[in-house]
């Protein structure tokens, strides 16, 4: 079994009169190895459901508060198998000169 866990966060900010708080989202996962070639993933990409844009609009004649929150909770399950044979890639590796010299060398 592994476990994943990862996020991404946006400080506030302004850009020309429009004024952002703080935004950010969370993701987690949870991985199970079934064999050395099948692989199960689950995981839940903005766990808490923060990602949104609210901005404030603020002019002397207008002000406007706007606030959009897209379905950004997101469940994946993914299964991956491998084909093939693992062991033949070890052998499939080239070897360098430098390699050969440096083992002659030890």
């Amino acid at each position: 079994w592994t476990a994943e866990m990862t996020g991404w966060l946006n400080t506030p900010s302004v850009n020309a009169i429009a004024r952002s708080p703080w935004r950010g989202s969370v993701d987690a996962g949870i991985q199970r190895s079934f064999g050395s070639k099948l692989k199960a993933k689950f995981s839940v990409q903005d766990l808490l459901h923060t990602n949104q844009i609210l901005n404030r609009i603020e002019t002397p004649d207008f002000t406007s508060d706007v606030r959009i929150r897209f379905d950004t909770r997101v469940a994946l399950l993914n299964l991956t198998y491998t084909f093939g044979n693992q062991k033949l890639k070890g052998e499939r590796q080239r070897r360098s000169g430098s390699d050969e010299e440096t083992k002659r060398a030890n």
